[in-house]
C-alpha cells in the first residue's frame, strides 16, 4: 500500500512565503540559483532572501564583494532572462529590494559572520534552505566532511537559535548499494553518527601529521575518502557525507522542523523558467558529450535505468516542502524526487536519442554511430592492459639517455 501524505490545512505557498525572510546557501550553484529565481518570479510576496556567499580564493570577502559575485554568477545568468523581461527596467531595483548578500561560510560555527552579525541574522530569518555542498565524487575527505557534514551541523544550530525551519538538500543515493524499495525515511546505520564523525576527524588529523607535504596530503585524503565511502557501503564520498548529514539531523534535530529533499540526477528544466535550461555539465552530461564526440566504448548495462529528474521539478518540490513542513513540524519529512520507478529511462534509449540528436536533421553519419558497449569485466581488463602498456613505454622512455 502506498504511503499517504496528510494535506496541509488550506496550504497556500504564496501566503506562507509572504513577509518571510529566507536564508539560502549555495546560491551560486545550479539548484539554489533556480530556487532563487522561482521565489522572486512567482512568490514576490516574500520578505527577503538572504544569500550566504562564500568568497573565492583571495577575492574580496566583504558583503559588497559577495554582492559583486552574486551579480556575476547568479543574476548574470540567463536563468533570470525571463524575470528580467517581465519586470523590465525595474529588475535591478526589485532584486536590491528583495535580495541581500552576506559574505559567509557554512563551514564555520558562526557561518563566517562573527558573533554580532550571527545573532542579528538569527533574529531575522524564518526559513533556511541549504543547497551548499561539495558535489565532487572524488573530493578530499576533510573538505567533504567540512562542507557536507559540519556545514549542516552549523546550519542546524543556526536554525535552532533562529527558531527557523531547515530544508536540507540531500541526494536520492544516500542509501548506497541498497536494493529494493527505498522509503522516504532517514536510513540509520549501525554506528553512532557522532562517533563516525569523530573517527573521520581523527583520520584527517593523522593524515595531516604524517604528510606535511600538501600534494601528498591531498592525494592521501582523496584515497581515504574513496576507501571509507566504499567500506561503509556508499558509492562515493559525496553520497556518504550526505548520508552522515541526514543521520546527524535525525539525531540532533530536537524541536527544529526539518525537511530533507532527495533528488536523483538533476538535469535541465522541463518548462521553467524556460524549457531545457541547464548550466555547465551535469551528472550524466559528460558521458553524453563524449558519446557525441566519438568515445569508442563505455561499460554499462543497456537495460539499466538512469534516473534523471528535471530541475524545475526539484525546485517546486523544495519550495512546497517549506510550506508543508511548517504544518507538520514533528519528525523529519523526506521528499524523494525521482523518475526511475514511474518513467524509467534506459541506457539503450540514451544511446538511441544521442545518435538521433547528432544526426539531426539530415540523418548524416555522426561519431556516435559506432559506439561499443563492452561488458564491464572485459572493459576493465582492457583498461588494465592499456595502463600496463603505458607504464612500460614510460619506463623505457625514462631510460633513454
Amino acid at each position: 500500500m502506498e504511503k499517504s501524505v496528510d494535506p496541509a490545512p488550506s496550504l497556500s505557498i504564496s501566503a506562507f512565503f509572504a513577509g518571510k525572510t529566507v536564508l539560502l546557501t549555495g546560491a551560486t550553484g545550479f539548484l539554489a540559483k533556480a530556487i532563487l529565481e522561482k521565489i522572486l518570479r512567482d512568490l514576490p510576496e516574500v520578505g527577503r532572501v538572504i544569500l550566504l556567499v562564500r568568497g573565492k580564493g583571495g577575492e574580496d570577502r566583504s558583503d559588497e564583494g559577495a554582492w559583486r559575485r552574486a551579480e556575476t554568477e547568479v543574476f548574470g545568468s540567463d536563468l533570470f532572462a525571463r524575470l528580467r523581461r517581465e519586470i523590465s527596467c525595474d529588475f535591478d531595483r526589485f532584486v536590491r529590494e528583495k535580495v541581500e548578500c552576506l559574505a559567509g561560510d557554512v563551514r564555520h560555527s558562526d557561518l563566517g559572520l562573527g558573533a554580532e552579525r550571527y545573532a542579528s541574522l538569527g533574529e531575522a530569518v524564518d526559513l533556511v534552505i541549504n543547497c551548499a555542498a561539495s558535489v565532487n565524487f572524488r573530493e578530499r575527505l576533510d573538505t567533504a566532511v567540512a562542507i557536507n557534514v559540519h556545514g549542516v551541523k552549523n546550519l542546524l544550530e543556526f536554525a535552532r537559535t533562529a527558531g527557523a525551519l531547515l530544508v536540507q538538500v540531500s541526494t536520492a543515493y544516500v542509501c548506497g548499494q541498497c536494493d529494493g524499495k527505498i522509503e522516504e525515511t532517514v536510513v540509520s546505520g549501525t554506528r553512532n553518527v557522532d562517533e563516525e564523525i569523530a573517527d573521520l576527524r581523527a583520520i584527517v588529523e593523522r593524515v595531516e601529521r604524517v604528510y606535511p607535504d600538501e600534494s601528498s596530503r591531498v592525494r592521501t585524503l582523496i584515497k581515504e575518502a574513496a576507501h571509507l565511502a566504499r567500506a561503509r557501503g556508499s558509492i562515493d564520498i559525496y553520497t556518504y557525507s550526505k548520508y552522515l548529514s541526514e543521520c546527524y539531523l535525525e539525531r540532533h534535530r530536537g524541536n527544529v522542523p526539518v525537511a530533507i529533499i532527495r533528488p536523483s540526477i538533476i538535469e535541465s528544466s522541463l518548462s521553467e523558467p524556460v524549457p531545457g535550461w541547464i548550466e555547465g555539465l551535469r551528472m550524466a552530461d559528460p558521458i553524453l558529450l563524449e558519446l557525441g564526440r566519438g568515445l569508442s566504448s563505455f561499460p554499462f548495462s543497456m537495460d539499466a535505468v538512469i534516473d534523471v529528474v528535471p530541475l524545475d521539478f526539484v525546485v517546486k518540490t523544495t519550495i512546497a516542502a517549506c510550506a508543508w513542513t511548517t504544518f507538520h513540524p514533528d519528525g523529519i519529512r523526506v521528499f524523494q524526487i525521482t523518475t526511475g520507478s514511474v518513467n524509467p529511462l534506459l541506457q539503450r534509449e540514451i544511446i538511441e536519442f544521442t545518435r538521433s540528436y547528432f544526426g539531426f536533421p539530415n540523418g548524416e553519419e555522426n561519431p556516435a554511430s559506432g559506439w561499443r558497449i563492452p561488458p564491464p569485466g572485459r572493459f576493465a581488463r582492457e583498461i588494465i592492459r592499456r595502463v600496463r602498456f603505458l607504464r612500460l613505454i614510460k619506463n623505457l622512455a625514462e631510460r633513454i639517455p
